[in-house]
């Protein structure tokens, strides 16, 4: 999978809009980017790279991207209702499903799942 699609994946959970009490409860927080799986193969975030996602209680979020000196940051909403996530970024939706368990969370695409560990 390309850089671009880990890119994707990163903003992708970056984006969400309110849902079930719940879902919010766990997904509350912030996450970085872990690996991910797509097609039975795991892939680490590559070295020098940093993706995290922060979803705030009010439905607001927070994404980084630090790639080497250089950062992107992007700022959204979310919602989520049973186990679809409804992210916004800059006017553009997408719907992935979401598996929180502990300090793990999983978004998963057609195109693959990231796997997130949670950091606070």
């Amino acid at each position: 999978m390309r850089l671009s699609s880990l890119v994707g994946a990163a903003l992708l959970c970056s984006a969400l809009i309110g849902g079930t009490a719940l879902a919010n409860k766990k997904l509350i927080g912030v996450w970085q980017a872990d690996r991910l799986e797509h097609q039975g193969q795991a892939r680490k975030v590559p070295p020098g790279m940093k993706m995290t996602a922060t979803f705030k209680k009010k439905g607001g979020f927070v994404a980084e991207m630090t790639r080497g000196d250089q950062t992107k940051r992007e700022q959204g909403s979310w919602t989520a209702r049973g186990k679809t996530l409804t992210t916004v970024i800059k006017g553009k939706t997408e719907v992935v499903t979401f598996e929180p368990s502990g300090k793990e969370l999983k978004l998963i695409k057609p195109a693959g799942t990231l796997i997130m560990k949670r950091v606070k």
